[in-house]
């Protein structure tokens, strides 16, 4: 199972041990902290051909 869990970086810390929980179990998760984009985080999405895919890399700064 992989989660993407969008929230906000100030967020309380609910979302680290919903993150360790779906660990726990053998689960990815990933954080998208909203407030972060796009200055910090970005997207990537691609569509082509019958698939999609997308991509939230951290920008290196």
């Amino acid at each position: 199972m992989t989660v993407l869990i969008i929230t906000h970086s100030e967020d309380n810390e609910s979302i680290q041990m919903v993150m360790e929980a779906i660990a726990s179990r053998g689960g990815k998760a990933f954080r998208f902290d909203t407030d972060l984009f796009p200055t910090e985080i970005k997207l990537d999405v691609y569509y082509g051909k019958g698939t999609e895919r997308g991509c939230i890399p951290y920008l290196q700064i």
